[in-house]
């Protein structure tokens, strides 16, 4: 079993840890949608960027750089909004889908309709 000490790390190392796991998750996000494994339609690639974002503006509170914490408050703001939007999208897409199927949603032809009247 691998066993690590970690009372000799302090905050300066564990923020500097979050600023490279937010680069790679945003290197491997980006990487994702060039090699057109995620579109950006998939809710699953602002998630990332989301993640990412978070832990580069994380590791700024020992390193504040103010452009650096804009810009990523920006990515984290837009990225949850796009979450969001594709999230409505899909809801709005089964409710639509759920309503076709029912039976209710089936008016027949001989109630008075435009097409049974030809």
């Amino acid at each position: 079993m691998i066993y690590f000490d970690w009372s000799g790390t302090d905050l300066e190392t564990v923020c500097r840890a979050f600023g490279l796991i937010g680069f790679s998750i945003y290197v491997g996000a980006f990487f994702a949608l060039s090699m057109g494994r995620l579109t950006s339609s998939q809710p699953l690639y602002f998630v990332l960027v989301l993640f990412a974002s978070s832990f580069v503006l994380a590791s700024l509170w020992v390193d504040f750089n103010l452009s650096a914490a804009l810009i990523q408050s920006f990515y984290i703001v837009m990225s949850a909004g796009a979450v969001l939007v594709r999230w409505r999208r899909k809801r709005a897409v089964v409710a639509a889908a759920k309503f076709e199927h029912h039976p209710a949603s089936v008016v027949p032809l001989s109630q008075g309709s435009v097409a049974s009247r030809y």
